[in-house]
């Protein structure tokens, strides 16, 4: 109970911060007000509810709409019409994420139709290809030889943005995948100045 709280207690404080800074016009409302606990709560229950909804207080943040000019977080940040935007956006960005290892799969075809060895691809990489759509391609070429050379690599691509994991599904089975399915909860307050990218 008391480790909710504080987990709860550091997603509301990161939501407020994040709805901050889309707004550094606005002198914002204390950091203890009911709509920060409000907002990180529904977060969290759309997280229990759909665990691939990942805990991202800065997405969630961002995928809300912004109006240039007026501030209201009782009305961006929480009740269903959030969480659904949340989801959408969550959604978007998987597909784009799923697009573009198919492209380097596909990429990786074309260039061994043209005589590139596969293990020149995977093992130097190139303009064109991740880390993770190399790895991707190395297991489903079956040679897990190379996938493993290429696993560190991977996991730190899917520490930059673990949605990763949700757009290789159906490309590579869930237990070939670099990260264990228990991610850690990104819950832990940030440092202060920690750069956080939205995708």
């Amino acid at each position: 109970m008391l480790a909710t709280l504080i987990s709860t207690r550091c997603l509301a404080d990161r939501i407020r911060r994040a709805y901050l800074r889309r707004r550094p016009w606005w002198t914002g409302v204390d950091p203890d007000a009911a709509v920060w606990s409000a907002s990180a709560a529904a977060l969290i229950d759309a997280h229990w509810s759909n665990p691939n909804l990942p805990l991202d207080p800065e997405l969630f943040v961002i995928a809300q709409p912004q109006c240039p000019s007026i501030a209201d977080p009782w009305g961006d940040l929480v009740g269903p019409l959030a969480v659904r935007r949340y989801r959408r956006r969550v959604a978007r960005i998987v597909r784009r994420l799923r697009a573009e290892l198919r492209a380097e799969l596909r990429l990786v075809r074309a260039r061994g139709a043209r005589g590139i060895a596969v293990e020149s691809q995977l093992a130097k990489g190139g303009r064109g290809l991740s880390p993770l759509g190399r790895y991707v391609a190395a297991i489903r070429l079956g040679r897990p030889d190379l996938a493993a050379s290429l696993r560190d690599d991977a996991l730190r691509q899917h520490d930059g943005c673990p949605l990763y994991q949700l757009a290789c599904r159906g490309l590579v089975p869930d237990d070939h995948y670099p990260a264990t399915i228990d991610t850690p909860s990104p819950l832990a307050p940030l440092p202060v100045g920690a750069f956080v990218g939205w995708n």
